[in-house]
């Protein structure tokens, strides 16, 4: 008897361990874009994120990156939708470091589904001179 509950008992767990989850009940829509400036004196890096978290909900993140503290530093995040014909700007968000060599900024907003997005980033490093670069993700449907 004790060696029937046993065997049960181990199949019934095994069965719980082994059981496949829906990769889509897993799943996040995730589109990053990174750019990597060699021209530039002091701007190093701009990286946009965008990730789709369901019902509407996305998650933005944006950094700038400099190769040692600058005067300032920014990074301007905006996400955009797309009309049919072109990408429309919805919202942006910036933030500025000073004496810095890296800022970041991130959001987490609720747009309409049904439509594609995509986060615009614009990276800009101030120190005597400005340079700025522009990153794109890539669109993410959200349903």
């Amino acid at each position: 008897m004790n060696k029937s509950i046993i065997f049960l008992s181990l199949l019934a767990i095994s069965v719980f361990i082994i059981t496949p989850v829906s990769a889509n009940s897993l799943d996040t829509k995730l589109s990053e874009a990174e750019v990597e400036p060699k021209a530039y004196t002091y701007l190093t890096e701009g990286l946009g994120r965008l990730s789709y978290i369901g019902d509407g909900s996305f998650y933005l993140y944006g950094r700038t990156s400099a190769s040692q503290n600058v005067s300032e530093i920014e990074i301007e995040i905006t996400l955009q939708r797309w009309n049919g014909s072109g990408w429309v700007n919805l919202t942006t968000y910036n933030n500025i470091n000073y004496d810095s060599n890296r800022v970041t900024e991130a959001r987490i907003l609720t747009a309409p589904t049904g439509h594609y997005y995509r986060l615009f980033g614009k990276h800009t490093v101030r120190h005597g001179i400005t340079e700025v670069a522009f990153s794109y993700t890539s669109p993410i449907y959200a349903d």
